[in-house]
């Protein structure tokens, strides 16, 4: 099925105001480091490797957690295939980008109906672990582990979390397995083999356990006639989304995910849709509130695509060109767009 709702509003809290009493844990994981150290090992040879991922590598192999680039910091482990930073700015991002999805989704985490008492939770690409950190304090009584490519969450999070760097396209699964939820956010449009990753969450979910894939279909839609044909947010958009295709990354994937996940194994497969304005213009103040979180999201991550539009032989100069016409038409109120938001959770079967 195929919903749009208008959610109502969620409690907001601060994410590193509220762990402040949290027990200290460490982010750490001996296997991780150990893989992470072969990597970094590799990436300073195998720059004829052929992979398309590596025209975002640059040449700084020095083996940090961080490595920096046009004044800007990304992730180490298995560098260059993420494309955007991980520094302060991405991470207020990805904290505005949590509570826009709470927004969305009336308050709710996630739709997968799992029950009262998960044991296992999963959070692939967690990012700030905004998430895992809310789930981690909904379920106290679970293991929540957050993966990622970057360690950028905070040292105090609740004890029944913990975090690990990972890339989920890795040869080698160490999340584990027996999984009541796996959960990925923003991360589907950036894998490179998307029906290998999803049968990789399907053989660790336990059975009768849930997957659920959140993410946002960045290509902007009118009802109303007022986007026109020139539109330079559409035009742009369309810009990136050719450029990550040069990356081996499918941007438009999120709209089929649940043929992704009938084909991996799962059955039951059900999509929640959300018409996300982009911008302040639609009509109520929740509505309001979410598009013009919205708008900073898209606003906010105008110089992180400078890189990668690279791929299509764009220069820096002819970006900013493009970054100061987007933001002139997203502070147009006129223009009524919107994007397509999709919470999309199925079951593996079995199970009791």
């Amino acid at each position: 099925m195929s919903t749009c709702q208008n959610p109502s509003k969620p409690p907001r809290r601060d994410a590193q105001e509220n762990n402040s009493d949290y027990t200290k844990v460490k982010m750490s994981d001996a296997s991780a480091a150990s893989r992470a150290a072969s990597s970094l090992e590799a990436a300073g040879t195998n720059s004829s490797s052929g992979d398309p991922i590596q025209a975002w590598d640059s040449l700084d192999s020095a083996p940090e957690e961080h490595h920096y680039e046009n004044g800007r910091r990304y992730h180490m482990y298995n560098k260059g295939r993420y494309p955007l930073p991980n520094d302060e700015d991405e991470q207020s991002r990805e904290i505005m980008k949590h509570y826009m999805m709470l927004e969305l989704a009336g308050g709710k985490l996630f739709y997968a109906p799992i029950g009262d008492t998960p044991e296992r939770i999963l959070d692939i690409g967690t990012g700030v672990g905004a998430w895992a950190i809310d789930v981690a304090d909904e379920y106290p009584g679970s293991e929540v582990l957050g993966t990622d490519l970057s360690a950028m969450q905070p040292d105090l999070v609740p004890p029944n979390a913990r975090f690990l760097v990972d890339d989920v396209e890795d040869p080698e699964w160490l999340n584990g397995s027996g999984w009541d939820l796996i959960h990925l956010r923003f991360v589907v449009g950036m894998l490179r083999d998307v029906p290998g990753t999803m049968a990789r969450c399907f053989e660790n979910t336990k059975p009768g356990g849930w997957i659920e894939i959140q993410d946002t279909h960045f290509i902007p839609k009118c009802d109303d006639g007022t986007m026109k044909d020139d539109d330079h947010l559409y035009s742009f958009l369309d810009l990136v989304h050719r450029a990550f295709a040069k990356g081996g990354m499918d941007l438009h994937c999120q709209r089929n995910m649940g043929q992704h996940l009938t084909e991996a194994g799962y059955t039951g497969v059900r999509c929640v849709a959300k018409k996300t304005p982009v911008g302040p213009w639609a009509r109520g103040e929740h509505l309001q509130r979410i598009g013009e979180t919205m708008k900073h999201v898209i606003y906010d991550v105008l110089p992180s695509f400078a890189k990668p539009l690279e791929l299509l032989d764009m220069s820096r100069v002819e970006a900013e060109l493009w970054f100061v016409k987007v933001r002139k038409t997203l502070e147009d109120r006129s223009r009524h767009r919107y994007v397509n938001t999709y919470f999309w959770y199925a079951q593996k079967p079995g199970g009791g």
